[in-house]
């Protein structure tokens, strides 16, 4: 990193790898921050480091250099404002190298005087440069988006952590030649944020910032939240690079389940749920007939099981439908079929008893999401009233005890075994509860004093979920699961499965599993927008080759029977390597030569369809650490026969080329000791396999 600076400004002015000297930043001088103030009268200032302070000061030690900025030049009279921020080298535990030559920048000082506030900061907001052939870059939406942004325009600000938003808080540039920068928030805790990437197609460039809301806005006290930024080059690609966030989480994050995690696996998850390949919603009538079809054991995503509508009336779920008691014991009699109802872990209904206001004002409004103006946030999502009006719902905090206390009671009344009445008065004993929106919706700033934390920004909001968590599952009777919608890292101890079916976008690459593999299982795409049987049969392979948990599909596929086909070919394998998902580790996808076809599709995301570009044939691997062995997946969602050859670096799976064993597994239950490893392959139309090597 190569700075300037004087006694009144300083500034980035280069950043480049050693020894190639290769330049990633732009030609023109970065800011190290960006702040924004409020003035007491509601105006806002933006300063930085690049317009002239009153005093800039440097002093160097150990731990790397501080910079001191005391009175920005544009805020009259405020001579009193002092920020410093840290660069060093990385100080972290760790034995990975690439910690070595990592550089780290954090805020040291933070001294707003009264009257004015923080708004947000922004520390070393970056601008890249095309610094190689064919850059691409990576940025954390859902599954994580690869994109070629010198000529593919993208302007994305998504909220960390989220789902529908950052998944994991890193972003990566890489050029064909493999030389690459890596930029990631490396903080202690689950601090919300704002990740920023956008693309100028015609300028040639891409700015990358992750803007933190401050703690305390409007308040005497206003301070920076907890942020430290690493930096560091690398060579490869978007697997390298998830590869080093994984090595970071894997030490260091509060969230990654480590504890728990055995050569088995997470011992807090239930082995049916690590096990678990296939899943149904829809219709509870023909959950049998789906489970016999696919000869495994299955989920049934249960929704509208309650006799309130949907997105409605919440949480009142109580009583459920006539019989709901007695049938989840008919279904899991069988033990292939394990019955998982649907809750919402974030909605209060503003009129929770058909129009009227019953429970909301008394009692829920105290614990809902404040303005900053003090009225409450409310959401709304198509559902109407009776009287046709809109349901508007309000979203609750998680800190309020009356949320805690309300999402307990539900969870552990459906979970805790039945008294076998069938009176649907008392307890429903299934297998697992599933929480919508809580790994999925952003957090939501905050500003009512009542609920003890901190106003606006902070690590609060994940942290008071993972308080919940952790209190449900300390009461929940052995073998029950819990999930909840989307993939968000912050939630990944309290969960045991993520449904992430909006993994619907182009240019999806399988980083969040890269990171995850084994920690936590994912499940389910939606399938019910799909453009085409070609579509649907894109998307399976796909989610075959990312690892996940197939289906969350509607019953209804028994009347579709290509789609089905193609869908039993991958639930069967996927079934019988399911310790690879559990035990694993995901591994580089092995690289396909010659004319592998692109195929296109329309995939569906919150009603909005989108063109979908993938190749014909899919890859993934997966390895145990330990034990010798891996698998290569291989997924043909086309119609056509091909011949590609087959590139895969077998010491990167830990392997010795001349002392495997190679097996191909085929969907219909045949194997073959292939002997070499294949150079060359050749598919079938519609064929999906695995080779096993040991």
């Amino acid at each position: 990193m190569q700075l300037e600076w004087s006694d009144k400004n300083a500034q980035l002015t280069a950043l480049k790898s050693v020894p190639s000297q290769t330049i990633f930043t732009s030609l023109e001088a970065l800011s190290l921050f960006v702040l924004k103030i409020r003035g007491q009268n509601g105006e806002e200032y933006e300063c930085n480091s690049i317009k002239e302070w009153n005093y800039v000061k440097m002093e160097s030690g150990t731990d790397g250099y501080v910079f001191t900025f005391t009175g920005p030049e544009n805020i009259p009279g405020e001579e009193n404002l002092s920020v410093a921020l840290q660069i060093g080298k990385n100080k972290q535990s760790n034995t990975n190298k690439w910690y070595e030559s990592a550089i780290t920048v954090s805020w040291v000082q933070c001294i707003i005087p009264e009257g004015l506030s923080l708004v947000n900061a922004t520390l070393l907001p970056l601008s890249f440069r095309e610094f190689g052939t064919k850059t691409q870059a990576f940025y954390p939406y859902s599954s994580g988006i690869v994109c070629e942004p010198f000529t593919d325009k993208k302007n994305i600000n998504i909220r960390y952590p989220s789902g529908f938003g950052a998944s994991m808080s890193w972003f990566a540039l890489w050029d064909k030649d493999g030389k690459g920068v890596y930029v990631a928030a490396h903080d202690e805790t689950t601090t919300f944020k704002d990740l920023i990437f956008s693309s100028d197609t015609i300028n040639k460039k891409v700015d990358i910032a992750l803007r933190y809301p401050s703690e305390n806005l409007g308040q005497a006290n206003s301070r920076f939240a907890p942020c430290k930024i690493v930096l560091t080059g690398f060579q490869g690609d978007w697997y390298d690079a998830a590869v080093l966030y994984r090595d970071w989480v894997k030490n260091e994050a509060i969230w990654y389940p480590r504890e728990s995690l055995t050569i088995d696996g997470r011992s807090d998850t239930p082995q049916w749920m690590k096990e678990l390949s296939v899943w149904a919603t829809g219709s509870d009538k023909d959950i049998e007939k789906f489970q016999n079809t696919f000869g495994v054991p299955i989920g049934f995503h249960w929704y509208s099981w309650h006799q309130i509508p949907f997105d409605n009336d919440y949480p009142h779920y109580f009583p459920p439908k006539a019989n709901f008691e007695a049938r989840v014991a008919e279904l899991q009699k069988n033990k292939n079929i394990f019955v998982m109802p649907y809750i919402n872990g974030r909605l209060w209904d503003s009129k929770d008893n058909g129009t009227q206001d019953s429970l909301f004002t008394k009692q829920a409004l105290p614990g809902v999401v404040k303005q900053e103006n003090g009225r409450p946030v409310l959401e709304k999502y198509g559902s109407k009233e009776s009287d046709g009006q809109d349901v508007y719902l309000g979203v609750m905090c998680p800190t309020a005890k009356v949320w805690h206390d309300k999402q307990t009671e539900i969870v552990l009344r459906l979970a805790k075994p039945s008294d076998g009445n069938f009176d649907n008065k008392g307890n429903y004993g299934v297998n697992a509860v599933y929480i919508d929106q809580t790994a999925a919706a952003p957090p939501r700033e905050c500003f009512d004093k009542t609920h003890g934390h901190t106003l606006e920004g902070g690590d609060w909001w994940v942290q008071a979920y993972r308080n919940l968590m952790n209190n449900i599952h300390a009461q929940l009777s052995e073998g029950v699961a819990l999930t909840t919608e989307s993939n968000a890292d912050g939630y990944a101890d309290g969960f045991d499965a993520f449904l992430v079916w909006q993994f619907q976008h182009n240019g999806q690459v399988p980083a969040f599993a890269a990171v995850y593999g084994g920690a936590i299982q994912l499940f389910g795409r939606g399938y019910d927008s799909d453009g085409s049987v070609l579509s649907s049969k894109m998307k399976l392979a796909e989610s075959f080759v990312f690892g996940e948990q197939i289906g969350w599909i509607s019953t209804s596929i028994l009347n579709e029977s290509e789609k089905l086909e193609y869908m039993k070919k991958v639930v069967s394998l996927r079934h019988k390597f399911r310790e690879y998902f559990y035990k694993g580790e995901m591994s580089r996808p092995p690289l396909l030569l010659g004319d592998n076809p692109r195929l296109t599709g329309t995939w569906s995301f919150t009603g909005n369809p989108s063109i979908v570009f993938t190749d014909a044939v899919r890859t993934g691997a997966w390895r145990i650490p330990g034990q010798n062995k891996a698998i290569l997946m291989f997924a043909n969602s086309s119609n056509e026969t091909l011949e590609l050859k087959l590139a895969v670096n077998l010491q990167e799976l830990g392997f010795e080329p001349s002392r495997i064993i190679v097996v191909r597994h085929s969907s219909d239950g045949s194997t073959q000791n292939i002997g070499a490893f294949p150079n060359d392959i050749h598919f079938e139309p519609e064929e999906v396999f695995v080779l096993e090597i040991q």
